[in-house]
């Protein structure tokens, strides 16, 4: 199943496997199975029970979400003081999240500002983009939106309606929250990882609650097996991109030795991909450029940022320092000398 939770609709994600919610996800299952584990002494299991859940809950907002759907499907209130236990946890945990939350975290977060707005809420869920998600569905995650079907079937099948309720339910506040979050049907590496918390739902509940029963386990590990086989294919449809954009970086990174410079500023609107495909530099070139850059040794170290970058004024005022990523300006020294030479000078437009 953690072979699936990485594989199972994600293209664009598997070439750029960088969000903190892949690795939620694992420690949810894992999660899972200390709850389960009856072996385990009551105060080992409640309290790494307790740790796993803060941990995921951290992870991300939508690993809080999952996190609640699944125990809701373990029907964890049956065991009262590990409810409230881990009722606890997570308002402990929003208590602290709250208490420590970056800008960048912020700015992500405004969104849920629109579940009191009915205006927003409208334009989200109005008919027409309510179609358009079906086609977006229907055309990136097939494997997906199927084993989401055979998942509510097989449950109903099972006779556990109300485990089907909440699958549904789940799938449902997972997805009004990615319509309200990121409008539109742009389909790249971002969009996957909005979306990955819905696909983790499906192959979480198919582990959890299908393949627990012999009559519908063969149907399901095979329909499993069957997308992990799709997503692989997809992925080499979508491989020579980007590796072609790797190798505009390393372009970069040779013109800027030819030119004896370390810091570099290029155009970053690169759009390119198959049909209804996006991909593009992204916030991810200055960290790229300096990874790809110093594999020759500390001395090859170039910081490339795009006029993307440009566009936010912290880093227009941070041209003589150092720009690890666009929201993160560093001192140079930031940087190990084993791995990277701290680059010099100001960052200007490539060319002579």
């Amino acid at each position: 199943m953690l072979c699936a939770l990485h594989l199972v609709g994600l293209t664009h994600g598997l070439f750029c496997p960088i969000f903190e919610l892949y690795y939620g996800a694992d420690l949810l299952i894992l999660l899972l199975c200390v709850v389960r584990a009856d072996h385990l002494g009551t105060a080992t299991r409640y309290a790494s029970a307790g740790v796993l859940l803060f941990v995921v809950a951290s992870s991300h907002l939508f690993g809080a979400v999952l996190a609640v759907g699944a125990l809701a499907l373990l029907q964890i209130w049956r065991d009262r003081k590990l409810t409230a236990l881990l009722i606890a946890v997570l308002i402990a945990q929003s208590v602290v999240h709250g208490a420590t939350l970056s800008d960048y975290e912020k700015d992500h977060l405004s969104f849920v500002h629109k579940l009191s707005d009915p205006e927003a809420l409208g334009l989200a869920f109005a008919p027409k983009v309510l179609i358009e998600s079906l086609e977006y569905a229907v055309r990136h995650y097939p494997d997906a939106l199927l084993l989401a079907l055979l998942t509510a079937f097989l449950l109903i099948r099972q006779g556990t309606r109300r485990d089907a309720f909440l699958f549904a339910a789940l799938l449902f506040a997972m997805a009004a929250l990615v319509l309200l979050k990121l409008p539109g049907f742009m389909h790249d590496r971002y969009r996957e990882q909005v979306n990955f918390a819905l696909v983790a739902g499906i192959l979480i509940t198919i582990g959890l609650k299908v393949m627990a029963n012999p009559a519908s386990r063969k149907p399901a590990l095979l329909a499993v097996m069957l997308a992990i086989g799709f997503r692989i294919m997809q992925a080499e449809r979508i491989a020579p991109y980007y590796a072609q954009r790797t190798r505009m970086t390393l372009n970069e990174i040779a013109q800027a030795h030819a030119l004896g410079k370390s810091k570099v500023i290029v155009e970053g609107m690169a759009w390119f991909g198959p049909e209804h495909h996006t991909i593009d530099r992204s916030w991810s070139t200055s960290v790229e450029s300096l990874l790809l850059s110093a594999k020759a040794g500390p001395d090859s170290t170039v910081s490339i940022i795009t006029h993307q970058d440009l566009e936010r004024i912290e880093v227009q005022q941070a041209l003589d320092g150092f720009v690890f990523r666009r929201w993160d300006i560093l001192d140079p020294g930031w940087l190990d000398p084993r791995w990277f030479t701290a680059p010099t000078g100001r960052y200007e437009p490539m060319g002579p």
